[in-house]
């Protein structure tokens, strides 16, 4: 009776989740997308549904459901059973070499890679000793101790101190990929997934982008990866949790991920709590778990706190920065001019930022616009956001189809595989680092004559919505063969959860790569939630 029930609750779940999915897509195809900074009449979208969507919404989500249920019985049946496996240092080091080489092309033809207008801010705190958390304070002494060794002390000049960081950023990225392959191969997983993983590394060429890329994501990533793979060890034997090597890898992966993005904060904590769980459910090193998990997010608490404010780092966290979506569904419906407003709401509205000023410098796919206009007003809005957040639960009620639909667009990069953006995809550029200029140097052209820059800059761009749904319906099917092997993919749904809340603009593929990173280890725990599964049905 119990399996039945626990069978039930998975068709409800797979049938819940294909039925969202078939949704969006039709929702897609109702949305017309103009460009990041385009506005209502070019970027718009209709919620409203007819008898033929409803009918094709059905099919879609009838046969969806059928194949991830064919798929998930297919798993099982098909499994196949393998040992776990040993390595050395010497294994790390030359899959190092070979993902670098592999790599190498694109390394050689875009000297000193691209930065990002919020790396430049970095930079630009470093220059002026004076420093505040709004881009992580961890990433900015980066570059301080960077400009420090390679400026001051060797007195090389720019595009070698941005290719030096470029340099380390590669050699990190490359080992995180590589602890992902060894932690396959020491787990038993297929060798030929883990042949498949290694091509995907070495020629998918969002990894020597993100390598190029001068921004805080790709130091995020490479942390990401790994801790993602250290919660695989929990999940998969909760007896690590006594290993001394293993507590020291959590309590460093987890401080480094709140540290190295302002949301890894809310990633590790939930991530925790599933855990937690686990542990729980299973009665087993609940208190050594709690005890490590509790030291990492105090440590993170205290750093942010008396100790950020003994050293005299400004801890700044404008709410605006946090109300993205809010100021989106507001906007949209200021711009529409049949919403239901009152006076009073009017007036709260204008307060922020003149009725027409909304109405001008509303794009729906990009807050920016609106919370960075010289006419909006900050201390207002910081002062007053109880009032404020009233005035939006009030507006999105009555006027709730265009709440949604403004949610949609300023979240559709994440949610319709259909649609992306260069913007914030990859950064091969200098967005405004005025002492590097537009210096550029093609080693590859200079050295051998061969340029390459135009084959390697990307021109088609994968949406990231991709990723994300692969990696849930990963989820799905682990779910149905092996409910706990599915932790590992808990932070990649946090870090997605946390941009489909609070994300300022719709399309920033830089977001959720570390979800591209780890598809692998997700692919990975699928085949050893089948291999568990045969073995367990086996004895």
């Amino acid at each position: 009776m119990e399996n039945k029930k626990k069978v039930n609750s998975y068709i409800c779940l797979v049938f819940l989740i294909s039925l969202v999915y078939s949704l969006l897509t039709i929702v897609s195809t109702k949305t017309s997308y103009g460009g990041p900074l385009s506005h209502i009449d070019d970027t718009y979208i209709d919620i409203s549904i007819s008898v033929k969507d409803i009918i094709a919404i059905l099919v879609s989500t009838i046969l969806f459901s059928a194949l991830m249920l064919v798929t998930r019985n297919c798993m099982v049946r098909f499994a196949h059973t393998t040992h776990n496996r040993n390595t050395s240092w010497v294994t790390y080091v030359v899959l190092m070499i070979l993902i670098v080489l592999c790599w190498m092309p694109y390394l050689l033809t875009f000297i000193p890679g691209g930065i990002w207008a919020d790396t430049v801010d970095s930079i630009a705190q470093c220059l002026a000793n004076t420093y505040r958390n709004h881009h992580p304070i961890l990433y900015t002494i980066s570059w301080k101790a960077i400009i420090h060794f390679f400026g001051t002390r060797l007195h090389l000049d720019w595009i070698w101190i941005t290719e030096a960081y470029v340099i380390i950023q590669t050699l990190m990225l490359s080992f995180a990929c590589s602890y992902m392959l060894i932690w396959m191969y020491e787990n038993g997983v297929h060798i030929v997934l883990i042949a498949a993983s290694l091509v995907y590394i070495c020629v998918f060429n969002n990894f020597p982008l993100y390598a190029l890329s001068l921004w805080k994501d790709t130091p995020f990533a490479c942390v990401f990866i790994i801790y993602v793979c250290i919660i695989g060890d929990l999940s998969l034997r909760p007896e690590c949790i006594n290993n001394k090597k293993w507590i020291i890898k959590y309590v460093v992966t987890s401080v480094l991920m709140m540290f190295t993005r302002n949301n890894g904060i809310y990633i590790v904590i939930a991530t925790s709590l599933i855990s937690l769980w686990y542990c729980l459910r299973k009665k087993l090193f609940v208190k050594r778990y709690l005890t490590v998990t509790l030291f990492s997010i105090i440590l993170y608490f205290i750093i942010t706190g008396p100790v950020y404010g003994a050293i005299g780092f400004k801890n700044i966290d404008n709410r605006e920065e946090s109300y993205g979506i809010m100021l989106q569904q507001m906007g949209y419906i200021i711009s529409d001019d049949s919403s239901n407003m009152s006076q009073e709401e009017r007036g709260i509205l204008n307060n922020i930022l003149s009725i027409d000023k909304w109405k001008e410098v509303y794009t729906p796919a990009d807050v920016d616009s609106v919370k960075w206009s010289e006419d909006f007003d900050h201390e207002y809005f910081n002062n007053n956001i109880g009032t404020i957040r009233k005035c939006y639960v009030s507006l999105c009620t009555k006027n709730f189809k265009k709440a949604v639909e403004a949610y949609l667009l300023a979240t559709m990069g994440f949610w319709d595989i259909e649609k992306q953006n260069p913007h914030g995809y990859v950064v091969l550029d200098n967005w405004g680092l005025s002492e590097l200029g537009d210096v550029k140097y093609n080693a590859l052209k200079s050295l051998l004559g061969i340029d390459l820059s135009t084959k390697l800059r990307p021109v088609h761009y994968v949406s990231s919505a991709i990723f994300l749904w692969l990696y849930l319906f990963l989820g799905l099917i682990i779910v149905g063969i092996r409910k706990s092997n599915v932790i590992p993919l808990v932070p990649g749904y946090v870090l997605w959860a946390t941009i489909m809340i609070a994300t300022p603009v719709a399309f920033h593929h830089r977001y959720i790569i570390g979800v591209v990173f780890t598809i692998p280890v997700a692919a990975a725990m699928l085949d050893l939630s089948r291999k568990e599964s045969y073995e367990e049905n086996k004895n």
